[in-house]
């Protein structure tokens, strides 16, 4: 019977030609040496094919070489069913991690048998100069999760899933498909019998890129095209994320009103692109709030959990000032 490796890193690559050398050196190069690497090209149109050949000699690579583009997460979806890693983790090519970044999360894991392991994120610009305060800025040293108020770390990190390591017998517990969203996976945090640690001694990078405009109009158009923002999309959603274990009730009610902060914001996006009328737009923010019971009693009691940016977007959609962040949106969007 074969060994499984220790981490299955799962990328995916479209249009990051720019970038992908950079990352996947950073990825070979890991101090953590038994991992499974599984690169799914998803048709880029970029010379990515060529770049991803140079280091087919790794033995550790598992190449997907697609011919039709299916989407970010039908890509990652690919990734996962051919990988065999005790743990899983998602990274995106046009960022990078530490040298140690893998062996660290994985020893703390074991260590601790832990479920998910929490790495730290640093925002870097196009000249990979570290901007912004880092997501695990609040925690103090490496730690195990056990109480409400210990979760408070989680709230400020980005919901994405590429600076946690899964295990992956949790994942199967589970029944998670990629189709389903990070949001899904984000939640499986705060879950019953789900055992979490962060460490905020080693980094993922992540690149944020390109001007304020064509970052709106491709967020904007790809969002929108996806189907998790129709209306029926976001009943079926939302029924998956409530349907989730957590007992605690505390976490629970802050954990939705996060949930209706992204949820919320990112069908905003959509609406850059699709402009519904006034009326759509007041429907799906009773529903959000109604079904997250997202309230005055709520919003007071937890606001404190969240970062200034997270306090004021909600504090103005409890008022009913959506127009206000929507406008908002729309003028960066054409800066």
């Amino acid at each position: 019977m074969a060994i499984k490796p220790k981490v299955s890193v799962l990328v995916p690559a479209y249009n990051v030609d720019k970038y992908i050398r950079k990352f996947l050196d950073s990825l070979v190069n890991q101090t953590l040496k038994d991992i499974e690497i599984v690169l799914v090209n998803d048709a880029s149109p970029d010379t990515c094919d060529e770049i991803i050949a140079e280091f087919l000699t790794d033995d550790r690579i598992k190449y997907i070489n697609k011919t039709k583009n299916e989407g970010l997460w039908m890509a990652r979806q690919s990734a996962y069913e051919i990988a065999t890693g005790e743990y899983i983790v998602n990274l995106d090519p046009d960022d990078y991690i530490d040298d140690n970044f893998l062996e660290s999360l994985y020893l703390f894991g074991k260590e601790n048998e832990l479920d998910i392991v929490v790495g730290n994120v640093q925002s870097v610009d196009e000249n990979d100069n570290a901007f912004g305060k880092t997501a695990l800025h609040k925690a103090d040293g490496r730690k195990v999760l056990k109480s409400d108020e210990d979760y408070k770390v989680l709230l400020g990190t980005p919901y994405a899933s590429w600076f946690r390591l899964f295990k992956r017998e949790v994942m199967e517990n589970f029944k998670y498909n990629y189709l389903q969203g990070e949001l899904v996976s984000y939640t499986i945090q705060f879950c019953d019998g789900v055992k979490v640690g962060v460490n905020p001694e080693v980094f993922y990078y992540h690149r944020k890129h390109g001007a304020s405009m064509s970052n709106y109009d491709k967020s904007a158009k790809r969002i929108s095209e996806s189907a998790e923002f129709s209306w029926d999309g976001i009943h079926r959603k939302l029924a998956l994320l409530k349907a989730l274990p957590i007992s605690s009730s505390n976490l629970r009610k802050t954990l939705y009103m996060y949930i209706f902060r992204v949820y919320y914001s990112l069908t905003m996006i959509t609406w850059l692109e699709e402009n519904p009328s006034k009326e759509y737009k007041k429907k799906v923010g009773r529903l959000l709030k109604k079904e997250l019971c997202f309230n005055s009693k709520n919003f007071f009691k937890f606001v404190s959990w969240f970062k200034r940016k997270e306090q004021v977007f909600l504090g103005l959609c409890l008022m009913g000032f959506d127009e206000v962040v929507l406008k908002e949106l729309k003028k960066r969007k054409s800066n």
